[in-house]
């Protein structure tokens, strides 16, 4: 299978020994802009400022993440996690297939393996 060149190459090597990986989707439009917009605006308050700046993230995530929420929606043995402070979205045991039906969506920019924590407590 030829993956999109938005599928890293580590990626592409777990898929091929695992079958599944949890995933990190990255959107072209990512949030420099909306916040390099607000800093230049002024607030009336610290909270002010706080508020708008939650609202646009929201309305910038809702827009791009659009097409994946309705593409994982429902789909079974699938989780995934959107989040509008970073404007990524994480899913949990996507295979190939579905990593090449993520790669379709024009907004995506980028599918990556998700780092794991390690720990360091012993």
């Amino acid at each position: 299978m030829a993956f999109s060149s938005k599928v890293d190459e580590s990626l592409i090597k777990l898929l091929v020994t695992k079958g599944t990986a949890d995933v990190v989707i990255t959107f072209h439009q990512d949030n420099q802009k909306v916040l390099n917009r607000l800093n230049e605006a002024s607030y009336s308050s610290r909270g002010e400022r706080s508020s708008v700046m939650k609202t646009e993230l929201e309305r910038l995530a809702a827009k791009t993440q659009k097409h994946l929420k309705e593409l994982l929606k429902g789909r079974p043995g699938v989780k995934f996690d959107t989040k509008w402070a970073s404007n990524q979205a994480f899913v949990k045991n996507a295979d190939a297939d579905l990593i090449q039906k993520i790669a379709g969506i024009q907004e995506v920019c980028k599918i990556r393996e998700e780092e794991k924590e390690i720990s360091t407590l012993q």
